[in-house]
């Protein structure tokens, strides 16, 4: 999956910092932890550094979107 290791980097760090404070961060539920990394926080800022981000890509990148909206929302 396209940018999967810069993800999980991402993701691994923020619960490292988050743990600094919380020590008890992990013991929430694994989607409330998704939320507070991606919906909380912006992970990239803007249509142009998105742009830069997605590369050629960005029509690979709405079909998993589409396909995972189609999942869980119908």
């Amino acid at each position: 999956m396209y940018k999967e290791n810069e993800i999980k980097e991402y993701a691994q760090e923020q619960i490292k910092e988050t743990l600094k404070h919380d020590k008890d961060y992990l013991n929430n539920d694994l989607y409330d932890i998704h939320h507070d990394l991606f919906n909380t926080d912006y992970y990239i800022i803007g249509r142009y550094k998105a742009e830069r981000w997605m590369k050629n890509r960005v029509f690979e990148i709405i079909d998993v979107v589409k396909e995972y909206e189609e999942m869980n929302f119908g």
